[in-house]
């Protein structure tokens, strides 16, 4: 898995993520707030490092199964996007294709 760790601090609503991809590691610190309308979910936004902000929502169709719904928007690093000018692009599908994609069946086999 890309994603090494996750460390909540501050009575769970600061966060500290530790992503490694390919040898290369990521790191940021985010708060989050949970949510209630329209529906239940976490909206998160990074306050160091990796920049990035989302929202998750649980939408419920009956009392046992929801669709999970998530909207995320990631800012490449400096550094790969003056290397790379399509990293922000790359990193998008990156995140997509892959990383979110395993998180999420992850998540709906737990």
């Amino acid at each position: 898995p890309w994603l090494s760790s996750v460390a909540y601090l501050d009575a769970g609503r600061e966060s500290e993520w530790t992503l490694n991809v390919r040898g290369v590691k990521f790191s940021w610190r985010a708060v989050s707030d949970i949510i209630q309308k329209p529906y239940k979910g976490i909206r998160w936004e990074s306050i160091s490092g990796l920049k990035n902000m989302g929202i998750v929502e649980f939408e419920p169709l009956d009392e046992s199964i929801c669709i999970m719904k998530v909207r995320m928007t990631l800012v490449a690093p400096r550094i790969l996007a003056n290397l790379f000018p399509g990293a922000s692009v790359f990193l998008e599908k990156f995140l997509q294709d892959k990383l979110l994609k395993w998180s999420l069946e992850m998540f709906r086999d737990v």
